[in-house]
């Protein structure tokens, strides 16, 4: 069975690997003074959009893609594949998996006759996966997906193991200035005066996201050392048990900077020790609206899928 897998541009994976694993992406809406445009990579510029974020001009607002988006995507893979893994950020945060469902059932009549037309008569199936988190979060079992349908798999054993995989990824983010959250604080639930006190005396949240959930775990003086205390919960998890070998590391600004975070560079030479591998991507413009520019996140599965498990039924 030929599968496809779909995801949106809020998966934060870096273009080689879009690209390597042909995997389709839909981009979020960007309206900025009236003029809309798309998280594409191409339509979109990720850096000036941090400026503006880092001079306090940004006014942007993001949709979610549409279900006739969608149902375009669903009917271009329908003839060169047979089914579709559309992997998207927790439907929690976003409309994306609801308009992706939605778009499953619109565009099914009209697959199925194209796909008659080309005698072609294994059903098209779909299936939508809630990631349950953002960014790189949705963009490490994106990746995992991408790497097993390389093998001969069972596509409905393979969606359901996702579907329980997600249960498991944790998203931790360090934003720059406490302040960022407030944009989202029916979420965050950080008061002014929280916010306020927080920069005033240099306290950095560290934020997590999992199974939907956003927390506020703790403040830690300075941002090296909250970078330094997530990256040792991370390390503490991976330790625990059997994980994705892949560690997802983001940022709302040049990724290159990165390399000049002293927590940062710790982390990644500790997974190289212990034989895991670093994915960097660059914070996509939603997120970063509520973190700020210079903020990180990071990403660990914290379980595995057992390629050996989804063999296809005879």
């Amino acid at each position: 069975m030929r599968i496809a897998i779909v995801t949106d541009s809020t998966c934060d994976l870096p273009q080689d690997l879009i690209f390597q694993y042909n995997i389709r992406e839909v981009p979020l809406r960007v309206i900025m003074q009236g003029k809309v445009s798309y998280d594409n990579r191409y339509d979109f510029d990720r850096s000036d959009y941090y400026k503006q974020l880092l001079n306090g001009k940004e006014q942007a607002r993001f949709e979610a893609p549409t279900v006739d988006e969608f149902v375009q995507v669903y009917k271009k893979i329908c003839l060169e594949a047979d089914a579709v893994l559309s992997i998207h950020e927790s439907s929690r945060l976003s409309d994306t998996v609801k308009n992706a469902r939605a778009a499953a059932l619109q565009a099914k009549d009209s697959i199925k006759k194209m796909r008659n037309q080309k005698n072609i008569g294994i059903p098209f199936q779909v299936s939508v996966i809630d990631s349950q988190v953002t960014s790189i979060g949705t963009g490490l079992i994106v990746l995992r997906a991408a790497e097993i349908i390389t093998r001969q798999v069972s596509f409905r054993r393979l969606s359901n193991a996702l579907e329980k995989l997600a249960e498991q990824i944790f998203f931790y983010a360090i934003p720059s200035e406490p302040a960022y959250l407030r944009a989202a604080k029916e979420i965050t639930k950080i008061s002014l005066l929280e916010a306020g006190i927080a920069t005033f005396t240099d306290q950095k949240p560290i934020a997590m996201i999992h199974k939907g959930q956003f927390k506020l775990l703790e403040k830690v003086k300075g941002y090296d050392a909250a970078i330094a205390e997530a990256s040792k919960r991370l390390l503490t998890q991976l330790q625990e048990r059997r994980s994705y070998e892949k560690v997802g590391f983001v940022f709302s600004g040049n990724t290159n900077k990165l390399d000049e975070i002293s927590a940062v560079l710790q982390a990644k030479t500790e997974l190289a020790s212990m034989g895991l591998g670093s994915v960097i991507g660059t914070m996509n413009p939603t997120l970063a609206r509520y973190l700020g520019p210079n903020a990180i996140g990071m990403s660990i599965i914290n379980d595995d899928i057992s390629v050996t498990d989804l063999a296809e039924i005879k």
